[in-house]
């Protein structure tokens, strides 16, 4: 659900979708190309577990009808602010 949308906040680089080879339950987005030579700028491994990230979406979903409420101006002025991704197909 979330490829193509995470990126690493150190390196801005991709975060690709991985599953555990051990247990195929977890499953998390990492970077690609940690200390892998010049082109690497993080020094760790940076990961996030995929059933965080669906945590932390659904709570914003319901966090916004209320911002939304108090703040109609703001809302829209963040929403303005997001860039439209059109696909084809």
């Amino acid at each position: 659900m979330f490829c193509d949308l995470l990126y690493c906040a150190d390196g801005r680089s991709k975060l690709w979708f991985r599953t555990n080879t051990v247990n195929k339950e977890i499953q998390y987005f990492s970077r690609s190309n940690y200390k892998t030579g010049t082109i690497a700028t993080c020094e760790t491994r940076h990961y996030i577990r995929a059933d965080a990230i669906e945590q932390v979406v659904t709570l914003e979903f319901r966090r916004m009808p209320q911002f939304l409420s108090d703040d109609e101006e703001a809302f829209a002025d963040l929403l303005a602010q997001k860039p439209i991704k059109v696909t084809d197909g």
